[in-house]
């Protein structure tokens, strides 16, 4: 979670997913509306695993983005998509793990599935980690300090329904 400065300058909550495997920044349709963002046009394919397309971004916004642990902020230039991604994570899931007790997560609710409204790229992903990691058993995911927080990343084992939720670095 972070705030992000909607246009009448008041700061808004914002769940935001840090991705290393993508190139471009990205935030929702409904995200950029409800900010009441300037749209600035544009027209990018947008591909995905395997090089195929997966929609088109007619539109890019510039916003800033600010911790809510830290006095940090940053600019970012973001596609506009009519959704950054699935809601995540898929299912809700029990989450309480000793080795993340007294964490200051970036996003309480990690466990609960709701939309990403925005995706920061690898072109500010090495930047916004912190060296700290706190490991986890297997079947447990792992915690790395970020400029906006805790961030989750790795696997987690629902063993109540015998079924495994694959998700990473939501923030």
């Amino acid at each position: 979670m972070v705030t992000a400065d909607d246009s009448s300058g008041q700061k808004q909550n914002c769940r935001v997913f840090l991705d290393d495997g993508s190139e471009s920044h990205f935030i929702s349709e409904q995200c950029m509306s409800f900010l009441g963002l300037k749209r600035r046009k544009t027209c990018v394919n947008v591909n995905g695993i395997g090089g195929k397309h997966s929609q088109t971004s007619y539109g890019y916004t510039h916003l800033r983005l600010y911790s809510k642990v830290m006095d940090f902020s940053i600019d970012i230039q973001a596609l506009i998509l009519g959704t950054v991604t699935e809601d995540m994570p898929k299912v809700k899931f029990d989450a309480s793990w000793p080795h993340l007790q007294g964490l200051e997560l970036s996003d309480p609710a990690f466990n609960q599935p709701g939309p990403i409204d925005i995706l920061i790229g690898v072109k500010l992903g090495a930047y916004l980690k912190l060296p700290a990691i706190v490991y986890g058993p297997p079947g447990t995911p792992s915690a790395q300090s970020t400029k906006f927080g805790w961030m989750l990343s790795g696997e987690v084992a629902n063993f109540s329904s015998h079924f495994r939720v694959h998700e990473s670095r939501i923030m």
